[in-house]
């Protein structure tokens, strides 16, 4: 599917023309056709007939002291869920979704119990960011949107082109760059293979959720370990890193700190069996966040400092990521649909 953007080329408009658009169109002090005033007002009201400022409409917006959560309804009536956080830089990082719902079942995220719906457009993901910029400047919000991290809804690699087009995007039309942008998965085999042997792949940071270095327990939590070992998923590492690691290009590894689950003295065996051979990565211990039913308890902060000395005795640096937006459900595994009837408040 062709973005706005690229819709507009069909009406021969002239060079100059397009790019006085293209420069608006991410200018987030301008909220629509008619506030263009670059063009003029006539075709302001053609484009405005035509096409639509945004993919998105905002169906609630929620705040807590740290962060931000928009429910936006899509063109189809679908939902989702995005969020903005405030970073360690006194700036703002957008956590963004690139599916309604998600395919990959993992046992202890909210969205996967919604399961997989459809991938969003490029649009989609694009507006996203589009709408965080222009809210920090609409609503006087000190700090900027500085960071990006495809961490919300869904498996961004499983929607791979329309990520990839959104990335370009980010880093072209809206000056973010490369290491300022984040694309998290649980290990899409297809699409990891695709980022090493794509040339127009933006190298973005990546982001593992691992969670389980041990291949059996991954296996009964995270179903996408059916298609892809721990054994290849440390290869892939090794390779992804030889082709793009350098200084300020590492991986990170994701790994939720489930109680009894994943925190004894043979887990953090695992782990140190699986990195063996990985240079130029960070590890970060994420407190689990609630999610309604799901049968999981948070390690407690005692048993994840444990945890987080004992690698460090073996020389792994890590740290445990603070959470935020959990007042709202806009924490790490929170994001999903549970309510349609949610208005604006």
């Amino acid at each position: 599917m062709q973005t706005i953007l690229e819709q507009l080329q069909s009406l021969d408009l002239p060079a100059f023309r397009m790019k006085q658009i293209r420069t608006a169109w991410f200018d987030p002090a301008i909220r629509g056709w008619s506030e263009i005033s670059t063009l003029p007002k006539d075709l302001r009201g053609d484009l405005m007939s035509r096409f639509s400022w945004s993919s998105l409409k905002v169906s609630q917006l929620q705040h807590s002291p740290t962060a931000y959560k928009a429910l936006f309804e899509l063109h189809d009536g679908k939902k989702i869920e995005s969020v903005l956080m405030v970073n360690s830089k006194g700036n703002w990082t957008g956590c963004i979704s690139s599916q309604v719902g998600c395919a990959m079942a993992c046992d202890f995220c909210a969205t996967g119990t919604m399961g997989f719906i459809r991938d969003l457009s490029a649009d989609e993901i694009i507006d996203q960011v589009r709408f965080w910029r222009s809210f920090i400047v609409q609503e006087k919000i000190v700090g900027e949107l500085s960071n990006i991290v495809m961490m919300g809804m869904g498996e961004p690699l499983n929607n791979y082109e329309r990520v990839k087009k959104a990335l370009i995007s980010y880093i072209e039309d809206m000056g973010i760059g490369r290491t300022k942008i984040t694309l998290s998965t649980v290990g899409v085999k297809r699409g990891m293979e695709s980022i090493l042997n794509d040339p127009e792949w933006p190298d973005v940071r990546v982001a593992i959720s691992l969670h389980y270095a041990d291949q059996a327990k991954r296996k009964d939590h995270m179903p996408v370990a059916n298609q892809r070992s721990i054994d290849e998923l440390r290869d892939w590492c090794q390779r992804y890193l030889k082709k793009y690691g350098n200084r300020k290009h590492h991986i990170t590894f994701e790994y939720l700190m489930l109680e009894g689950k994943n925190d004894s003295d043979s887990d953090i065996q695992s782990l140190l069996q699986f990195l063996k051979g990985i240079d130029r990565f960070k590890m970060n211990l994420i407190p689990w966040n609630v999610v309604g039913n799901l049968h999981y308890n948070r390690a407690s902060r005692e048993r994840t400092e444990q945890f987080q000395a004992k690698l460090q005795k073996h020389g792994i640096t890590c740290t445990i990521r603070k959470s935020l937006g959990i007042e709202i459900d806009a924490g790490c595994g929170q994001l999903a649909v549970k309510n349609e009837l949610v208005t604006l408040q």
